[in-house]
C-alpha cells in the first residue's frame, strides 16, 4: 500500500480534524514526512506516518485537540471508503 503525495497543496484550512487529513511531520526523528489521520475515536486521532515515497513507516495517536492548531496540508479523500478484505488463513 502506498499513498500518492504529489497532489498536496501548500496548505489548507479545515474546520475540524477529519479522517484523511494530512499534516506535516514535525522534527527530524525517523523518515516520517507526513501524518495521515486514519481513524477518530472519542477525542483521539490515530495516525499513519508516511515517508516521502508514500510508504507507511510509523503509527501514532494524538488527542484531537493537539491537531486542531496544526496546518492541514492536504486530504486523502478516499481513505474513509477504503475497504481491505481480510480472509481466513488456510489450514495446513
Amino acid at each position: 500500500m502506498r499513498f500518492d503525495l504529489t497532489g498536496l497543496p501548500a496548505e489548507a484550512v479545515m474546520d475540524d480534524v477529519a479522517v484523511g487529513d494530512v499534516f506535516p511531520a514535525k522534527g527530524g526523528k525517523g523518515d516520517t514526512a507526513v501524518w495521515i489521520v486514519a481513524a477518530l475515536r472519542s477525542n483521539s486521532a490515530y495516525l499513519l506516518g508516511v515517508n516521502r515515497d508514500g510508504e507507511i513507516v510509523s503509527t501514532s495517536s494524538y488527542g484531537v485537540h493537539a491537531l486542531r492548531d496544526r496546518v492541514v496540508i492536504g486530504r486523502c479523500t478516499d481513505l474513509t471508503d477504503l475497504r481491505l478484505c481480510v480472509t481466513a488463513r488456510a489450514s495446513l
